[in-house]
């Protein structure tokens, strides 16, 4: 699956690799395991077979269809406090992308 991640910096990239979604790791995250190599923000490159761990104020979408799989304003139930309180501070993320 070809993920693309628009992140509130302004970053936008594309991943490829299998949807684990939403998860908590200590803190929540979005897991997606690559199935090839990819280039985050940074120039960091990131290998096959790695885990990717991405911000929960992020979007991700399906590239190929355009599906929403992760909208942060669609789970903020449950979501850890210092995200919540980041999204309430920036009512216009993520309204402010144009997909």
């Amino acid at each position: 699956m070809k993920i693309k991640v628009y992140y509130p910096s302004g970053h936008s990239f594309l991943l490829s690799g299998k949807w684990e979604g939403p998860v908590y790791l200590g803190s929540n995250a979005i897991v997606i395991i690559l199935d090839s190599d990819c280039v985050v923000p940074g120039n960091n490159l990131l290998k096959a077979g790695e885990v990717f761990i991405g911000d929960p104020r992020g979007v991700y979408i399906e590239n190929n269809n355009k599906t929403v799989l992760f909208n942060p304003r669609h789970y903020m139930e449950g979501m850890d406090k210092v995200w919540i309180d980041w999204l309430n501070e920036h009512t216009e993320w993520p309204a402010t992308l144009e997909l």
